[in-house]
């Protein structure tokens, strides 16, 4: 975190001059660097726990909600490939995110981005459906 208000500072040197109090100037950006990391490490904790819910216990839909399902696996084929395929591995066949890494070759992290990625564009694309947009709360 040091290092990285001394990084704002040298980007904002240009504008130092016209700081009063740069004692104050400092104590304002470590405050506002600090704030920053902790809602980051925040919204990495609610991201692990959304991606890392159990699909098993997932509710069980009946034939009328299969419509829904349906229509929500018709808008992510619009996703790119990779993303349609990790989409795929999470919410239809349940793997992990460990065992989509391990599967795909690629890290953890970059099947977060894709979870992430692919719900973001489902949700987007269901704004005009609200059934469709209640179910994506249950992804």
């Amino acid at each position: 975190m040091t290092q990285d208000v001394f990084f704002k500072l040298w980007k904002a040197r240009t504008k130092l001059s016209g700081v009063e109090s740069l004692k104050s100037y400092l104590f304002t950006v470590t405050r506002n660097t600090f704030i920053d990391h902790i809602r980051k490490r925040v919204n990495q904790q609610i991201f692990e726990e959304l991606t890392n819910y159990p699909v098993s216990e997932l509710p069980s839909y009946d034939k009328d909600d299969q419509e829904l399902i349906d229509e929500l696996i018709t808008y992510a084929e619009g996703m790119p490939q990779r993303r349609l395929e990790v989409f795929k591995l999470r919410w239809l066949e349940g793997k992990s995110r460990k065992e989509i890494a391990e599967q795909l070759n690629i890290s953890i992290v970059t099947v977060d981005i894709h979870i992430r990625k692919a719900l973001e564009y489902l949700k987007e694309k269901a704004e005009k459906n609200k059934l469709l947009a209640i179910l994506l709360l249950f992804i």
